[in-house]
């Protein structure tokens, strides 16, 4: 039996881990789709992309020289995903994992096993895709496709995840692939090994995931995993989740951008905010700019807007980034790249608005106007000046350290 200690330098890691028990049932005589079929199945689909990314496994000793090359489409999407180094006359089952929503991973765009626990945020849907027992040349050769809406193989339920509804954007959803092994081939087992997580398995959940190669009967795990990134233009307009500092805390509200060669348009609306009583105060709304996500610092922020929060305790801003223009720039650079920047928006309130319109100017246009008696001449409207709301578009770990800006 072979194990390791599992080393990736992205940590992107998956989970198909074991808190369920379910056998799927289905055809005896199970056929994969071949290369020439699914080309042929694409073609007929008006296929409006294709990407080949390479097999990987963190298991120490597993080397695999694979492929996986995935064909989206509006319908739906197909893959072939091929590679050696399995065991002959072995079981071994393909799954999908489905990330409809990767902008709302903690790493936008690159979804781990730790966003399982944001399950509704990035409507990550488990399928069965494929499964066959490898011949004697070691290689093996999957295929399947999952039309859109389609959740009729999913095993959320298992992992006690709320169902996505299987596939909901072709283009937009980032796409793993996980090969798991079910072990030799057992005698009137075949059928369950070739079509379920646990078909076969004595203990399905013995090996972590991509920790050891089973190579006994009743031994299973995964083995060998692919990574597609979802298209980042297609899900350019959508909504990121608003937080705050407490994890605890769901605010009501979205903050969407809407892009175009020349601007980014921004709308955020959050609505009866809890646990933070904001009625009367000044709020003023701001969005920090990156070239890249894994730049050390924004180049550019603007402010969005400011205004006197009503009774209702909601926070409603429209605005508009311009590329090449200073309007409401008050740190870096104008907007460069408005097709890609990464972008963070935060909500910060100066306090009780001020009844002098000179201050009160100040609190809704500035990073710290009122919250400061050099400002202000008075303690009645120092305020702590906290930064308590956040757009997710980026990293929260990497990048809520950079409201030091607005210091």
């Amino acid at each position: 039996m072979k194990s390791s200690k599992i080393t990736i330098k992205k940590n992107l890691t998956f989970i198909l881990t074991g808190f369920f028990i379910f056998i799927f049932s289905s055809c005896e005589d199970s056929i994969d789709l071949q290369n020439d079929e699914i080309d042929n199945i694409a073609q007929s689909k008006s296929v409006n992309s294709k990407n080949t990314v390479p097999a990987f496994s963190p298991i120490v000793g597993l080397d695999p020289n694979g492929t996986s090359t995935l064909h989206r489409n509006e319908n739906g999407i197909t893959v072939n995903f091929k590679t050696d180094g399995l065991t002959p006359g072995y079981a071994y089952t393909l799954w999908w994992v489905i990330w409809n929503n990767p902008e709302n991973c903690t790493v936008p765009g690159a979804c781990t096993d730790a966003d399982f626990a944001n399950a509704d945020l990035v409507n990550v849907e488990v399928l069965f895709a494929a499964g066959h027992v490898v011949g004697n040349n070691g290689i093996g050769n999957f295929s399947a496709h999952l039309n859109l809406n389609d959740d009729s193989e999913s095993i959320n339920a298992l992992f006690g995840l709320p169902s996505a509804g299987g596939l909901l954007n072709a283009q937009k959803a980032e796409v793993h692939l996980v090969l798991r092994s079910h072990g030799p081939k057992i005698p009137g087992m075949v059928n369950e090994q070739i079509n379920s997580y646990v078909g076969g398995c004595d203990d399905p959940f013995a090996f972590p995931p991509f920790t050891e190669i089973p190579d006994e009967n009743g031994e299973c795990g995964d083995i060998i995993a692919a990574i597609h990134p979802g298209n980042y233009d297609s899900y350019d307009k959508n909504n990121f989740t608003i937080s705050t500092d407490d994890p605890d805390t769901k605010v009501d509200g979205f903050a969407k951008l809407k892009r175009s060669k020349k601007n980014i348009r921004i709308n955020f609306e959050a609505r009866n905010i809890p646990n933070i009583d904001i009625s009367g105060h000044a709020v003023t709304l701001w969005a920090f700019l990156y070239r890249d996500i894994n730049s050390d610092e924004p180049y550019s922020i603007y402010r969005i807007g400011g205004k006197v929060s009503d009774s209702s305790n909601d926070l409603i801003f429209e605005s508009k980034i311009v590329k090449g223009e200073s309007k409401d720039l008050w740190y870096g650079s104008p907007l460069e790249n408005p097709k890609t920047d990464f972008v963070m928006i935060v909500a910060k309130t100066k306090g009780l608005a001020s009844s002098d319109s000179t201050i009160l100017e100040q609190q809704l246009t500035t990073p710290n106007g009122g919250c400061s008696d050099e400002l202000t001449g008075s303690i009645e409207y120092i305020s702590p000046c906290n930064v308590f709301l956040y757009a997710l578009g980026l990293k929260e770990d990497d990048k809520h350290q950079d409201i030091n800006f607005l210091d």
